[in-house]
């Protein structure tokens, strides 16, 4: 987009849309592991999530305690 000249600022914002879809969504970047931006995004959170649950695996017990505490009590009294 280096020295464009535009005709009128529709134009320009088109063409800016444009780049930004180009370089979010198709450009690989290097910097993110040859990936791109919204893949790398992905990615990421589904690994923070991940090292969320292995990081605390007392979260993890206490939440199949409850579990299997709600479906005892549902077999027991329903």
């Amino acid at each position: 987009m280096k020295r464009q000249k535009f005709i009128n600022l529709t134009q320009l914002k088109y063409k800016l849309f444009n780049f930004v879809h180009w370089y979010n969504n198709i450009r690989i970047h290097g910097s993110l592991n040859y990936l791109i931006p919204v893949e790398f995004r992905k990615t990421t959170v589904h690994i923070k999530s991940v090292i969320k649950m292995v990081a605390n695996p007392f979260a993890i017990l206490l939440t199949v305690i409850d579990s299997i505490n709600n479906n005892i009590f549902t077999i027991l009294f329903h």
